[in-house]
């Protein structure tokens, strides 16, 4: 789905209401790093010149930071998706960084909304299947972790470009 652009997080989150929170986890993240690494070495043969035509010359400044910063910047970009799955991906894989900083990173930024995102298909599934306040309740208390997560991280990152 990744080839496609189709939202990882959707996947992830129907993951989670499919196997539940724990095998769902294990299978999102199977599947996220088989995607990442798969577009990885889709990007890595095509190149940044083709790339560049695509996404135009910013892909240059991201290839440089990749390049430099590797597990450190591939872990932010997941931890705070500023671009689509697909496009983080070609890009590394054009980048100068290599495939084991490039899936290092993936993994330390990836888990923390994979825990998130399962659990929050998980609550669904129990919510459509069970219907009850204490269900609902469960899955307020995600949606709310989920937000809090999302905002934290924003904020950090914001601060730190500023």
């Amino acid at each position: 789905a990744g080839i496609v652009v189709f939202p990882v997080t959707v996947l992830i989150a129907v993951t989670g209401m499919t196997f539940g929170p724990w095998l769902g986890f294990i299978y999102a993240m199977a599947g996220s790093l088989a995607s990442a690494a798969v577009l990885f070495q889709i990007g890595r043969l095509a190149g940044r010149c083709w790339l560049r035509g695509m996404m135009g010359s910013r892909i240059e400044r991201v290839s440089r930071r990749l390049g430099r910063q590797g597990v450190l910047s591939v872990t932010v970009l997941r931890l705070v998706p500023i671009a689509p799955f697909t496009f983080v991906n070609l890009v590394a894989g054009a980048s100068e960084i290599r495939l084991r900083d490039f899936v290092l990173g993936t993994i330390m930024g990836m888990t923390p909304g994979i825990v998130v995102m399962t659990a929050l298909g998980d609550r669904l599934r129990q919510v459509w299947e069970e219907p009850s306040w204490s269900q609902v309740l469960l899955l307020v208390l995600v949606l709310v972790l989920w937000l809090g997560l999302t905002l934290m991280l924003q904020r950090v990152v914001s601060r730190r470009r500023g």
